[in-house]
């Protein structure tokens, strides 16, 4: 039903370090921080048909996942939102901070708004950012300052793989 999904994490909005073939760790925030609900990858024209999650070891103290059942949520849109997003569909935009330079190392869980495209693309070559962002019809634009913020529209609605139902992509 669901193919393997071999593109990666590469330029993920999250950095996420590979445990294993396609096995990634979850997002790794700040405490005080909370990943808000989203579809994973839904950003990306490709991304994975199936999630699965596992704890090996339960936050003390939150850490939750949020879950929930988008073919609902894309049913309660209401009727004059769902029109305009299916005239206009969506435009995802993400900033990706410069490399550091102060001889610390990038980090990934600083801040999600503080990850430089060097951890986001792991790789500290342009050019191979600019490939991954090309091949995925991502737009880039390269600041002044080392900055990267990087674009791609899409339908706002996906076919779901099994019922054919329109999605919400959010």
């Amino acid at each position: 039903l669901f193919d393997s999904f071999k593109v990666g994490y590469v330029g993920g909005a999250n950095v996420r370090r590979e445990l294993a073939d396609e096995v990634y760790e979850a997002s790794q925030y700040a405490a005080p921080l909370k990943l808000p609900l989203h579809q994973e990858m839904a950003y990306a024209q490709d991304y994975p048909g199936r999630v699965i999650f596992f704890c090996l070891k339960p936050a003390e103290r939150g850490g939750e996942t949020i879950i929930c059942d988008m073919r609902e949520v894309t049913r309660d849109l209401p009727k004059a939102l769902r029109q305009k997003l299916e005239a206009h569909g969506v435009s995802n935009v993400r900033n990706f901070t410069a490399p550091r330079t102060d001889g610390r190392e990038d980090s990934a869980n600083e801040h999600p708004d503080q990850k430089s495209w060097k951890i986001g693309f792991f790789t500290d070559e342009r050019s191979e950012v600019e490939a991954i962002c090309a091949e995925r019809e991502m737009k880039t634009l390269w600041h002044e300052d080392g900055s990267l913020t990087v674009t791609v529209d899409f339908d706002a609605f996906t076919p779901h793989p099994v019922t054919a139902e329109l999605i919400y992509r959010s």
